[in-house]
């Protein structure tokens, strides 16, 4: 099974045990932009917790932490044809403004032949039914 995280799910592998250990099987993948995102989340506002509570993570220990990440979960990117199509499309998906972030998930994974998205994220699970995806919660 090829299974694609954004990043919301990059942050719940970080966070939970039980998350991580869905990489022990099948194929794992996400934009390298996730990569970023989750950078952001990670040295901004801190790793989320199940409490609510938020761990203070520094620069330096957020890229370390989505190093090791990505050895397990490489990245696939759209190719710049492909993102210009995508944004081609985005009307008739009625994607506008920051949804264009979670389109392109949608249609990176698609593309990458992914069978579902691990998502937090409402909007992108909804953006996977228009590319015939699955979306679960981490």
């Amino acid at each position: 099974m090829r299974v694609y995280w954004d990043s919301t799910a990059l942050l719940n592998a970080l966070a939970a045990q039980s998350v991580l250990a869905r990489l022990d099987e099948g194929q794992h993948l996400t934009r390298s932009h996730a990569y970023v995102e989750a950078f952001h989340h990670l040295s901004g506002r801190g790793l989320p917790l199940k409490d609510g509570q938020r761990l203070a993570v520094t620069p330096g220990d957020a890229a370390r932490m989505i190093r090791n990440l990505a050895k397990r979960v490489r990245a696939h990117d759209l190719t710049p044809e492909q993102t210009l199509t995508a944004l081609d499309d985005a009307q008739r998906h009625r994607v506008s403004g920051r949804m264009v972030h979670d389109w392109l998930h949608a249609r990176t994974a698609k593309l990458a032949g992914a069978d579902v998205i691990l998502t937090r994220d409402g909007a992108l699970a909804r953006l996977c039914a228009a590319e015939g995806l699955k979306a679960q919660w981490p």
